[in-house]
């Protein structure tokens, strides 16, 4: 294993899509947006501490001790061919975040709105080398090298389903009564709620797009063997 970490003090842009996804014809009712916005901060890391506790996935799990949202960070590795390999490490407990709002209404477009957030972080992990060998070769069937790899960074805020199934299920595990879908349903918005995400690259493309963000330039640093090149 080596041992890995992520560290960072910078606001990115977050996506926030207007539409259901799959259904096109279909908004996202505003007050999921605003639930968000005034709740953002009952979140917490999906961390290995996380990832225990919700697997198996309980029924009767207590609301009162779990939080609205989870952050996620994932990784894709890619090379020079269209695709990419996913990565979801295991963040030791011992990770820090703080999130905080700069600007709710930092823009918009016809299919998402685009919030600022400042993410203060310093995440651990091992990388473990069958997964570097296993993105390694992946990347290198894709005409390039480790270390000319593409890196996509992805930090998506989304519903915390231990919360949710809180909300589902009775302390014996039956089902609950469906509710009227309204502004007053948190399960409703939890369950409607889409994930807000931001991306970031350690690459610049010919044609930018609107909003493009690299590594680079949010000073995001790495330690560890395998992301000496970052």
């Amino acid at each position: 294993m080596a041992k890995t970490s992520l560290k960072v003090d910078n606001d990115f842009i977050f996506s926030f899509p207007k539409k259901v996804l799959g259904k096109e014809n279909e908004l996202i009712p505003n007050y999921i947006k605003k639930h968000f916005l005034d709740n953002y901060t009952n979140v917490q890391l999906s961390d290995d501490l996380f990832a225990k506790r919700s697997y198996p996935l309980p029924r009767n799990t207590n609301p009162d001790s779990e939080t609205l949202y989870l952050f996620e960070i994932e990784f894709t590795f890619a090379g020079k061919k269209i695709g990419g390999v996913r990565y979801c490490p295991g963040f030791t407990e011992d990770s820090k975040i703080n999130i905080k709002l700069v600007d709710e209404n930092f823009g918009e477009d016809e299919e998402t709105y685009y919030l600022k957030f400042n993410i203060s972080a310093d995440i651990l992990w091992d990388f473990k080398s069958t997964h570097y060998n296993k993105f390694k070769e992946f990347v290198e069937k894709n005409e390039a090298t480790w270390e000319e790899s593409k890196i996509y960074i992805r930090f998506n805020f989304r519903n915390n389903f231990l919360y949710l199934n809180a909300l589902k299920y009775d302390e014996k595990g039956n089902l609950k009564e469906a509710q009227e879908a309204n502004e007053n349903n948190i399960k409703y918005i939890l369950e409607n709620t889409p994930n807000i995400f931001s991306l970031v690259q350690n690459f610049i493309p010919e044609n930018v797009p609107a909003n493009w963000q690299t590594i680079k330039e949010k000073n995001i640093e790495f330690k560890g063997n395998y992301f000496k090149h970052l």
